[in-house]
């Protein structure tokens, strides 16, 4: 049997939220939800770790001949991120401290392959107060 190709950016975007959920576990997070939605976006991965409420975005390229998938978190894409968390946590009534990673996962062309990399910056924006 042959590799498998990625359909998709949609399907290779998908893959790498896996990726970096099995990265996470292994480092001992808790994943506590995987693509929540909210009227203000989505939420890649929340995480619980040490107390905290780990707000994860997840960022797949096949390359970085372009950008890192850290320049591509805006401003606006944090407000909306911060806006979708809040949101999340007032469901819960969850009073934990949060913050907010990025993770970026460096793909190959095959989705049966290990990612190339993967890169976790930690405490990219941790005002999340009201």
């Amino acid at each position: 049997m042959g590799k498998i190709l990625f359909k998709n950016s949609g399907e290779r975007g998908r893959w790498g939220e896996q990726e970096a959920a099995k990265f996470l576990r292994k480092k001992g997070w808790t994943l506590l939800a995987a693509g929540y939605r909210t009227r203000h976006g989505e939420l890649d991965l929340i995480c619980e770790h040490r107390g905290t409420v780990i707000i994860v975005e997840v960022k797949t390229r096949s390359a970085y001949d372009f950008a890192r998938g850290i320049d591509a978190v805006s401003p606006h894409k944090i407000n909306r991120m911060k806006a979708a968390a809040l949101a999340y946590l007032a469901s819960r009534s969850d009073d934990r401290p949060v913050r907010f990673d990025v993770i970026e996962v460096l793909a190959g062309d095959y989705r049966d392959e290990p990612p190339k990399e993967i890169t976790h910056h930690e405490n990219v924006y941790t005002d999340f107060g009201a």
